[in-house]
């Protein structure tokens, strides 16, 4: 006998987790499948930064904020790590901290609780901070810093304790209007169904995927000892300026290109920019590089390793520590500068992807838009 719910969620990272929260809180009865034994993707092979520093200023912006929101939710309903550490854009050159002034001075920053920073300054309030060279530092005390590691098998179990049924270990093989065919030969039923297949883009709805410019993103990241230190806040460098949508704007952003570009071209030709986030352990997870294409190399380059932990060398003072893991991850993003894929390939059918590197940041308010959006049109169906 098939077993039915109000939504089916197909993939328990965290915008199928985040899409089970929302229809959780809107009453609905929700059944989540994972086919891995628990999330293993871009979910936990990340920085764990909620990051509305880096989001464009209007839509984007609200949506991080309101992903923060629901994060300090999670923090007191599931038991997620959710500490409020603020972030560091360090700059050690004119050019950047030309593009920071511009930034904190302009509508760009609108929503964020930002402020500059001198460098005796910075470095009194954040040990571990090189001063030699520091031109200085804006800090934002808006983003969060999340347990990635823990995070989904935390929301994972809060959701099942509220009464969602997850599914773990069985893949969804088929999915149409009203129903999701798992590989076992069970049939799921569901008025509304939201496939969050992240990496996955070849099994359910893979001409989704051709319709629109989509790559998978390969990102190198390690974790170092702890340092005697704990530095308070997520790290970044000039080489992130250019890597996230809220700097665009700024007038001075061209020159700290176009300097990269000249000076450090391997940088530009992997995709490296350079951040940290300090775990409660006190260990570092850094990283990172971006390789774009429809197939990622299995193997990482240790040069690429290498050039990360030296630029961030320069800004904070690594002596002692070490290397205690490398990995990658892998995401699917947009490449013709949308935020997130998200179409109805059949009726009551919604697949959300391509969020990028921007899951944790922009994912569950993506996910609360997407359920809300899904009753709104069963009332007005309903009702007609």
């Amino acid at each position: 006998m098939a077993e039915r719910y109000d939504r089916i969620v197909v993939g328990a990272g965290i915008l199928g987790l985040s899409h089970a929260r929302a229809a959780l809180a809107a009453g609905e009865r929700v059944a989540v499948v994972e086919r891995e034994p628990r999330a293993t993707g871009a979910t936990i092979r990340n920085f764990g930064m909620v990051w509305p520093v880096g989001m464009r200023a209007g839509e984007d912006r609200q949506r991080a904020l309101r992903s923060r929101e629901i994060w300090l939710d999670l923090s007191r309903d599931a038991g997620v790590e959710a500490r409020s550490d603020g972030s560091m854009h360090i700059a050690r050159h004119e050019d950047e901290w030309a593009v920071l002034q511009e930034f904190v001075a302009s509508d760009a920053s609108a929503g964020l609780d930002c402020e500059l920073l001198a460098p005796e300054d910075a470095s009194c309030a954040h040990p571990g901070l090189r001063v030699e060279g520091l031109v200085g530092v804006m800090r934002s005390t808006t983003e969060l810093a999340i347990e990635p590691r823990t995070a989904a098998d935390r929301i994972a179990a809060w959701l099942e304790s509220q009464g969602v049924t997850i599914l773990r270990s069985i893949a969804a093989v088929r999915c149409e209007t009203g129903s999701v065919m798992l590989a076992d030969g069970r049939q799921l039923l569901g008025h509304s169904i939201n496939v969050c297949s992240g990496a996955d883009l070849r099994v359910l709805f893979p001409d989704v995927y051709q319709q629109v410019s989509v790559s998978l993103c390969k990102l190198q990241m390690m974790r170092l000892s702890a340092p005697a230190w704990r530095v308070g806040a997520h790290v970044a460098g000039g080489l992130t300026l250019g890597h996230y949508a809220a700097f665009e704007d700024c007038p001075s952003l061209a020159a700290v290109r176009d300097r990269y570009a000249l000076e450090h071209p391997f940088f530009g030709e992997h995709g490296i920019h350079v951040m940290s986030a300090q775990r409660a352990d006190g260990t570092l997870v850094i990283g990172d590089s971006h390789e774009y294409g429809p197939g990622v190399s299995p193997f990482d380059r240790e040069d690429i390793n290498d050039a990360i932990v030296n630029y961030l060398g320069e800004m904070l003072d690594l002596r002692g520590t070490q290397v205690i893991d490398r990995w990658h991850g892998v995401y699917a993003k947009r490449m013709d500068g949308q935020t997130v894929l998200r179409c109805e390939p059949v009726p009551g059918v919604t697949v959300l992807n391509c969020v990028g590197g921007a899951g944790m940041t922009l994912g569950p308010a993506i996910a609360e838009e997407v359920v809300r959006q899904s009753r709104d049109l069963a009332a007005q169906e309903q009702h007609a």
